[in-house]
């Protein structure tokens, strides 16, 4: 693309955004073109991932979000391995709730032994860990067993484990046991009662994920994911509901809403700093 140009009326821009030509524009003295220029936004990359933040003056992702690129370096040793899988994995899903329910649902694990049974048979949820930190937070699982009610996957294989990681305010990703592949999603407010949730899955040298993986994934818990959300969406607007508390571990355990009592902090920041104050 050597240059841009608006469909609507013809301006047309340098690929930095000056502005080259507009119909008319020497018949007009006073018109400057410098004054017209598109608007810059700011790029960033953490990890190979590109962030684009319409605010050119924000403080940088990298800046925000301290220590977590480190994070995933160090456990995902196949990070820059992977590429997006060919085939269709990315449709986005509809979820008849508010955003930050789903939001809610994706950083806690005090709703799994109920929900998810299949999930905390193959989970060893002994030794799931719950951390935050500025703008992001943590979920991981140091082993899963390989035969279990979710998927079965080779005792060999790379990976034993489980994480998942949230980056403020819409961004989710992780993997699972039994693949050298990660998820990444864009969970993105639709209105006031819907969410639309983008994902991706990235593999290593393109290997198709297992049917069995895919299954459980697409079939089983995501399905139970959005029935949950849905639900937990319907009962919020119940006219007795009031409000329930934080059920915090301090040991930061994988039953810990800590994550979502940080991501609410986060909320009523974003909020304040909206309002002035």
């Amino acid at each position: 693309m050597k240059s841009i140009t608006c469909p609507y009326h013809a301006w047309n821009y340098s690929r930095n955004g000056e502005l080259r030509h507009a119909q008319n524009a020497d018949k007009m003295p006073d018109f400057d073109k410098s004054d017209y220029c598109l608007s810059g936004y700011q790029v960033a990359t953490l990890c190979g991932f590109i962030f684009v933040n319409l605010d050119k003056d924000a403080t940088p992702i990298n800046d925000l979000a301290d220590g977590l690129e480190e994070d995933l370096r160090q456990r995902i040793p196949f990070l820059d391995q992977l590429k997006p899988i060919q085939y269709d994995t990315g449709r986005p899903s509809s979820i008849n709730a508010n955003w930050k329910n789903v939001v809610d649902n994706f950083l806690e694990c005090y709703h799994c032994t109920k929900a998810h049974p299949a999930f905390v048979n193959m989970i060893d949820m002994d030794k799931y860990e719950t951390e935050i930190f500025d703008i992001w937070s943590r979920q991981y699982a140091s082993t899963a067993k390989p035969e279990n009610k979710a998927y079965q996957f080779d005792k060999h294989t790379s990976v034993q484990d489980m994480c998942f990681w949230f980056l403020w305010p819409t961004t989710a990703l992780g993997y699972f046991p039994g693949a050298e592949a990660l998820f990444i999603s864009a969970i993105l407010p639709d209105g006031v009662d819907k969410t639309t949730r983008f994902g991706h899955w990235l593999v290593v040298d393109e290997t198709p994920l297992p049917d069995n993986f895919n299954n459980y994934m697409n079939n089983v818990l995501f399905v139970e994911d959005i029935a949950l959300c849905e639900s937990v969406h319907q009962g919020l607007r119940s006219q007795s509901y009031n409000q329930g508390p934080y059920m915090i571990d301090p040991d930061h355990s994988g039953i810990s809403e800590i994550a979502v009592q940080h991501f609410h902090g986060l909320i009523r920041q974003a909020i304040g700093y909206a309002q002035g104050g």
